[in-house]
């Protein structure tokens, strides 16, 4: 049935300028929630919203002898521009608030009257409004300088007829995003933010605290710590009572400035990071640094002004002495903590989380805070300790060399990211297979290069078992040359289609894809196919484990390469841009200039996320099918999340 809307409310006027020159004003008022466009679209025959349009009326025979339009109005108010994928990538510009536009005529036929036509669409989050073209008329009375107002009121409204349009990809503004609306499944939930692995990254912080536990600085603090305590007091219960004040001071000093620095940068900020090429660049850098520390060629140690300030505080009484006690452990030790705990931070961060950073800093300071608590509480398990010697040396020296084999991949972020082709896939693994094999041998003494290495007399059980499990995992990585599914490092080297190999495709688990969004939409809609977009990164370990451990599974192979047309961006790709599509975002106000800012300001104004990998189904005009999907490893739900697409196609 016809319904009389009006969300735009126009008053219109003239104001003489100069003898014979007027400004013709049409002064819009519009609804909240609703934005009418602007007169311009670029490309000028682009596919886009109806533009705004104000002529003269054609039926009218006398109207370019009454006045003659001088240039396209010009446009006042609070403009939104934006790239519209919903539209082939026209530039589109619309108002929300007020919008005025200003005609200057001239004037041939003073005192006669000009009509005319003024044409606009409007549209909020569900439908758009074209009515007919609304008449104005003027008449130029050269003893006047400015004519009486009119007014469009609701009352004169013609009658419309509202028509739904696609709102996936509806503009949006930073401070305002819209509730994603699309049809959902009832295997299907919510889409929610990947929240799952903080116990593995619990757990993984454990692993750190407990190897920087053994370190050569780190290890022989632990009888003195003890006798710390007994000298401080002779009653067992005051020792234990201040050796849990002063564990749980460990955890403060690791965990709350890490808190407070992760949360003052954001998730934001810090997936920036991860998929940033300078912030890959200096974690390489610093992750070999740290090996080179690890082996020994020089130490990483704070000042000792700092060290033996604390130290002077620390032989103070009360809880102050006791927590600048523990401040001093981590200043003595971080000549060793340092590389580790740097190692597993920088760990964290590259999942662009900041609680996973706090996760991570928690259970490393756990991990050295409750031995130091335990052993104080309970002197005589000391006794069970292995002596300090050459053994922390070859601990040291392991996890340098593994420190070495985790640089490689910031710098293959880099390589992929930027197309060099030089750290291929084979390249990678037989680099990680060396240092493995390298390690097996090292730790059976058949090598001796760094410089506090000392000859073993005898190899203990568990020194040859640990060189059996490196040769095994070099045998593992030499395995992957072959082209062979490396699932338990999936995510770690380069995709399996980034190899030195002829390849027919470039895209992941050997599907067909489309890394351009407008070559995927027109490929779909030739194939009448759903489209997939998998919002990916070079850089981002999650998507190559879904790649390589969910994707390649018989039956979530088969409903992607079968029943979707593929389309994968790459939020880091760091190739340009032709000049001609680079463009100013309307949000950030930063220009454009590269093919994963484009496919990131994509994903911010279509999901409002910037997680990767995240995957959105859609049809052929950006509506949603399914509630998107992060990160899922449970092959069941990823499976009933493509068929739910497919189902609402």
């Amino acid at each position: 049935m016809a319904q009389f809307l009006c969300p735009v409310h126009f008053q219109y006027y003239a104001e003489k300028t100069a003898p014979g020159e007027w400004v013709i004003y049409f002064e819009g008022q519009i609804q909240e929630h609703w934005h009418l466009y602007s007169q311009k679209t670029y490309p000028p025959n682009a596919i886009a919203p109806f533009p705004s349009a104000i002529s003269v009326d054609s039926s009218d025979i006398n109207n370019t002898k009454i006045a003659t339009f001088i240039g396209t109005a010009e446009e006042v108010g609070n403009k939104i521009i934006k790239k519209e994928p919903l539209f082939d990538d026209a530039i589109i510009e619309w108002f929300e608030g007020t919008v005025t536009f200003k005609q200057k005529v001239k004037i041939n036929n003073p005192n006669d009257t000009l009509h005319g036509l003024l044409e606009y669409m409007t549209c909020d989050d569900k439908q758009c409004i074209m009515g007919e073209p609304v008449t104005w008329a003027i008449k130029f009375d050269e003893t006047l300088n400015k004519t009486p107002l009119v007014y469009f009121s609701t009352k004169d409204c013609p009658s419309i007829n509202a028509a739904t349009v696609p709102t996936s990809v509806e503009p949006t503004d930073s401070s305002s995003k819209k509730k994603i609306s699309y049809k959902t499944c009832d295997t299907l939930s919510e889409p929610k933010e990947e929240k799952s692995g903080l116990l593995w990254l619990f757990i993984l912080g454990i692993g750190g605290g407990l190897l920087a536990l053994i370190m050569p600085c780190t290890f022989p603090m632990i009888p003195m710590t003890v006798s710390f305590f007994l000298k401080r007091n002779k009653d067992r219960k005051g020792a234990i009572r201040e050796a849990i004040i002063y564990g749980l001071s460990i955890i403060l000093i690791y965990t709350i400035p890490t808190a407070i620095i992760a949360y003052s940068l954001g998730s934001d900020a810090l997936n920036a990071m991860a998929s940033s090429v300078f912030f890959n660049l200096l974690f390489f850098a610093v992750f070999v640094y740290f090996a080179f520390s690890m082996f020994g060629y020089y130490e990483i140690n704070m000042p000792s002004w700092l060290v033996n300030k604390s130290d002077k505080m620390g032989d103070s009484s009360g809880l102050a002495g006791i927590f600048f006690m523990a401040f001093t452990l981590a200043l003595v030790s971080f000549s060793c903590t340092g590389p580790v705990l740097g190692s597993f931070l920088v760990a964290a961060t590259t999942q662009g989380n900041y609680l996973d950073l706090i996760i991570v800093m928690l259970g490393f300071s756990t991990a050295m805070a409750v031995p130091f608590a335990l052993f104080a509480m309970f002197p005589t398990m000391l006794q069970s300790l292995p002596k300090s010697g050459a053994w922390m040396t070859t601990v040291k020296v392991v996890f340098g060399l593994i420190e070495l084999a985790f640089a490689l991949k910031f710098l293959s972020n880099i390589d992929l990211a930027y197309h060099w082709g030089i750290i291929k896939l084979e390249l990678f693994l037989g680099i990680w297979a060396g240092i493995s094999i390298f390690t097996g041998l090292y730790l059976l003494d058949k090598v001796n290069i760094f410089p506090h290495d000392s000859k073993s007399e005898k190899l203990s059980p568990a020194r040859i078992a640990l060189a059996l499990v490196f040769f095994v995992f070099g045998g593992y990585c030499a395995y992957g040359i072959t082209g062979s599914n490396l699932s338990l490092i999936s995510g770690f080297p380069p995709p399996s289609y980034y190899t030195f190999k002829k390849q027919a495709h470039d895209c992941p688990s050997g599907l067909t894809c489309f890394k351009n969004y407008d070559e995927g939409i027109a490929a779909a809609k030739i194939a009448n196919k759903p489209i997939m977009i998998d919002f990916t990164g070079y850089s981002c370990v999650n998507c190559r484990k879904m790649e390589d451990n969910v994707w390649v599974q018989p039956d979530i192979f088969q409903l992607i390469n079968d029943n979707y047309t593929l389309i994968s961006l790459y939020v880091d790709d760091k190739a340009k841009l032709p000049e001609a599509e680079q463009y100013i975002d309307a949000i950030s106000q930063k220009k454009v200039t590269t093919w994963g800012q484009k496919w990131s300001y994509l994903q911010r104004d279509m999901i409002q996320t910037n997680a990767q990998p995240y995957y959105v189904i859609t049809n052929h005009t950006a509506q949603l099918l399914a509630p998107p999907s992060a990160y899922e490893p449970n092959v069941a739900k990823y499976k009933a999340f493509l068929e739910c697409g497919i189902k609402n196609f």
